[in-house]
This record gives C-alpha cells, structure tokens and sequence, in this order.
C-alpha cells in the first residue's frame, strides 16, 4: 500500500509527539517571554556584592539561549 511508510509504529510514535510539541507551542513561547521578562529584571538589579560572573551567566543565558529561541519561533530561522 502506498500510505504504509506512514503506518510504522516509530513514525506514529513521531508525529504524535510533534503534535504534542505543536499544540504546546504557543505556551512555551508565553513561558519563554517571561524568563526573558525575569532575566533582564535580575540582570538590572543584581547585587553588586554578588560576583560579575554570575550576572555575565544570566546576561548569557538570555542571549544565548532565550532571545534566539524567541526569535526563531516568531520569524523562523536562526
């Protein structure tokens, strides 16, 4: 049959797991959108007394990590 390459459990398996991921999509980003919200929060008002290598790692987490991703699920690509 033509549409059997469709019926593998593996691929079911798959496409199930991409609708999850689909469907949980836009919360992800709202979720997203509020670690950046707190980042850039603790980024301002860190303790001074705290090491500069603490707040470099918060700074890098959200240029790293959130900020692409935020902009990849808004425009696409990188």
């Amino acid at each position: 049959m033509k549409n059997d390459r469709f019926r593998k459990p593996e691929l079911i398996a798959e496409n199930r797991a991409n609708a999850r991921l689909i469907a949980a999509a836009p919360d992800m980003l709202q979720a997203l959108k509020e670690a950046r919200s707190m980042l850039e929060t603790a980024s301002r008002y860190f303790p001074k007394s705290i090491k500069n290598r603490d707040r470099f790692e918060l700074l890098n987490v959200l240029t790293n990590a959130v900020e692409p991703a935020i902009r990849k699920a808004e425009k696409g690509g990188k």
